[in-house]
């Protein structure tokens, strides 16, 4: 019957809840979504009575665990099922954007950026924004997509002061600061503002 038929078969059944919760509150949904299972997250999501947007107890979403895994047909699908908020902020305030950004998933960054209600300049509790994870974790491509973008400023700090040029350094990614650094070179000669 394999994997899919079985979950069929499953939520095909009166007595099961579809909306059932593990020790951290993730629904059936979110668990799909976190392994990548678009097939069975179709089934689960098409299923009368499964919340699109339920959250677990770290407030994330099933888009959220799709973004953080780097799922991208899960996280199409969901967001073409518009139930799921694309910009929805955990208990972190981290994003499914944040999430994919951190994790260097460069495809799933361009989608969900590409949302009109989906802010790329958000920032987490501790005041980190998109371009500094993506600078903290050496994703070269995501950190050159988001320079890219008007509404991303290069050269916000967050609360501890430390800027996406300086998580860089201090994480010894040096062609993510040489990209940082020829931007910033570039803002001056223009008289352009962070």
């Amino acid at each position: 019957m394999g994997s899919a038929g079985a979950v069929r078969y499953i939520i095909a059944r009166k007595e099961v809840e579809k909306e059932s919760r593990n020790r951290s509150g993730q629904t059936p949904l979110s668990w799909a979504a976190y392994k990548g299972h678009l097939e069975i997250a179709k089934m689960l999501a098409e299923s009368p009575g499964v919340n699109m947007d339920s959250k677990d107890d770290f407030s994330q979403t099933p888009l959220s665990w799709a973004a953080h895994s780097g799922h991208i047909g899960v996280v199409s699908y969901l967001l073409s099922t518009s139930h799921d908020d694309p910009d929805s902020q955990d208990e972190d305030d981290r994003t499914p954007l944040s999430w994919a950004t951190h994790n260097g998933h460069a495809a799933i960054v361009t989608l969900l950026a590409s949302q009109a209600d989906v802010n790329a300049d958000t920032r987490d509790k501790n005041g980190q924004s998109l371009l500094s994870w993506a600078a903290r974790e050496g994703h070269l491509d995501v950190v050159k997509y988001l320079m890219a973008r008007q509404d991303v400023q290069v050269h916000a700090a967050d609360r501890r002061g430390l800027t996406a040029l300086r998580w860089a350094a201090w994480n010894g990614y040096a062609d993510v600061v040489l990209v940082l650094e020829a931007k910033s070179v570039e803002m001056r000669r223009d008289g352009s503002h962070c």
